[in-house]
């Protein structure tokens, strides 16, 4: 790059992607452009959580964002496949609260940042059509998917905007939307998130349990996952954000382990078009483990229940 002084030297340019399921899934989805306004909205709010980034803009359904070059500070990057360190994870929970509190319960959501909210956000609004594909999660993958996993994939497509519904109705704030290790890298000890293409309103928790069940290995998220869920409830109320009750939000993380697993199930279903083989089997294996540790569905289905 050249140009004025504070001009960078190198750049990352991001561009719609060119093959044809990821750029139609893209238009369609409003990825790119989604992106875009993140960063043209909130991206100085993000702070460090965020990369730098000098340029976006998006038209017609394409976008590009002109951002910093992390190769050139040493980041350390990764994907499914791979897991975060314990200490890893406790800074990624740190940087999520941080995100959460700016925007808890934000008036914003009805004014500058509608266009994350239903009905503009088409990751929040659009989200559960894509359950469908659940049914098609393929037989391949049937070491890791017992029956009755199968089975409440099934409830889920049927009763998938009931479960919307219950998911709405806890406290929404800003959210990534896609916490995995493949969209995360560290600078020192420090996380940042990028891939914000899917960022929407939503439950903040979400995030959290999203990254948990995604981005460690099942014996190390057993391991800490109780200890993750206390570092995030103590930096969101030292950001600003609320002082909640563990138990409640607890049991809000167990139910959200969920939405791993459908991420975890569509990309199954959209194979090597999205991930590679070794990422796809790494995310439902963990997904599904996680979802029965848990008992997520029965929490899931105790809330659809009560309305």
């Amino acid at each position: 790059m050249t140009g004025p002084p504070g001009t960078p030297a190198q750049v990352f340019a991001k561009l719609t992607p060119t093959r044809p399921v990821e750029r139609l899934f893209n238009i369609a989805m409003r990825l790119g452009r989604n992106e875009v306004e993140v960063y043209r909205r909130v991206g100085a709010e993000l702070g460090e959580v965020a990369p730098a980034v000098y340029a976006a803009a998006s038209a017609r359904g394409r976008s590009v964002v002109l951002m910093e070059d992390l190769a050139l500070r040493g980041a350390r990057f990764g994907d499914v496949a791979g897991s975060c360190t314990p200490d890893e994870a406790r800074a990624v929970a740190r940087a999520l609260a941080r995100v959460h509190a700016a925007f808890w319960e934000s008036p914003r959501f009805t004014t500058d940042l509608a266009v994350f909210a239903p009905p503009a956000a088409r990751s929040v609004t659009w989200g559960p059509q894509t359950w469908r594909l659940l049914a098609a999660i393929p037989r391949r993958y049937d070491d890791l998917v017992p029956q009755g996993v199968r089975a409440e994939a099934h409830m889920l497509r049927r009763r998938r905007r009931a479960v919307a519904e219950v998911m709405r109705e806890l406290p929404m704030t800003l959210v990534h939307g896609d916490t995995h290790r493949g969209n995360i890298c560290f600078v020192g000890d420090r996380p940042i998130l990028f891939d914000w293409q899917v960022a929407a309103q939503g439950p903040g928790v979400k995030d959290l349990a999203y990254f948990a069940v995604t981005s460690l290995d099942t014996d190390v998220r057993r391991r800490i996952e109780q200890e993750l869920l206390a570092e995030y409830l103590e930096a969101l109320q030292a950001h600003g954000g609320p002082r909640l009750a563990r138990e409640p939000i607890w049991a809000d993380y167990r139910m959200l382990a969920v939405t791993a697993f459908i991420a975890a199930g569509v990309t199954s279903a959209l194979g090597a078009r999205l991930q590679g083989e070794a990422v796809t089997r790494t995310g439902l294996d963990r997904a599904v483990r996680a979802v029965q540790d848990l008992g997520s569905f029965t929490e899931l289905w105790r809330r659809v229940g009560q309305r």
